[in-house]
């Protein structure tokens, strides 16, 4: 009889086990990123992870905080950052966007920075601890590849635009969402967005000997927040194509650029 009284409880707990639901996500539920740099600063760990190598354009940053002592993850804190290149006989700055909010969202405080040119950058990360609101401020170098997503223009009202197509991973034949990031340069470490401009976009493929063509339905991007504008544009066709922007005020046309990008 205590052999079956034994078997039935067995039975019991497998069956339990097997239906249990309040399990902690796994790291498969999570986000996917590869380990830039890391620092510490005040009792404070802060390491740097990256959907993609750095490269000159728009590049995201997830910062993930911890306790130097008790390994114990922060989730709320104030970030701040400060990208720096230093040239030797200057140094400069670079657009860029501090986290949303001060509450981690998946154990990461998300953050971008649109890096302006290739070579070895610096990133101050100034933070604040709501837990016990210790102050620091933790620095990391890292190379910054080359890349062909951002165009310095001077516009006819005499400001310096800096004009990032955020990088879509692959162009494809028919309607695509397109992205763009607006700043303009105030002084060597400001950048701000520009908000209140309108774009004007025109694909256009060269099939050579003076000979091209457009394509249609495209729609020009619109500012969403922060200096982002969205669209889209619709490649008829695989091959290289130029994307011709215009920058516009209330009145004009204020500067013209354009980007390259291969279609599969």
């Amino acid at each position: 009889m205590k052999y079956y009284i034994y078997l039935l409880v067995f039975m019991i707990s497998i069956f339990v086990a097997c239906n249990d639901t309040t399990s902690n996500p796994t790291d498969n539920e999570l986000p996917s990123y590869s380990k830039l740099a890391e620092g510490f600063a005040q009792g404070t760990k802060i390491e740097i992870f990256v959907e993609k190598t750095p490269f000159v354009g728009y590049n995201r940053f997830h910062l993930a905080i911890s306790d130097s002592a008790s390994k114990k993850s922060i989730s709320n804190a104030q970030i701040t950052l400060k990208p720096i290149m230093d040239m030797g006989t200057m140094i400069h700055s670079a657009p860029y966007e501090n986290p949303l909010s001060d509450k981690a969202e998946n154990g990461y405080f998300s953050c971008a920075v649109v890096f302006i040119m290739s070579g070895m950058w610096q990133m101050e990360i100034s933070f604040t601890r709501q837990d016990n609101q210790e102050s620091g401020t933790v620095k990391v170098e890292f190379d910054v590849a080359p890349a062909s997503l951002v165009k310095k223009v001077t516009g006819s009202d005499s400001v310096q635009y800096f004009i990032t197509l955020v990088e879509n991973d692959k162009w494809q034949v028919g309607m695509n969402d397109i992205e763009f990031c607006l700043h303009q340069k105030t002084s060597m470490m400001s950048f701000p967005a520009v908000e209140n401009m309108q774009m004007s976009m025109e694909p256009w493929m060269d099939m050579g000997n003076n000979s091209g063509h457009g394509s249609p339905n495209n729609e020009n991007p619109v500012h969403q927040t922060m200096g982002h504008y969205k669209g889209k544009v619709n490649f008829t066709m695989s091959g290289e194509w130029d994307i011709n922007l215009d920058i516009n005020n209330a009145f004009t046309t204020i500067a013209s650029t354009k980007f390259v990008v291969t279609v599969e």
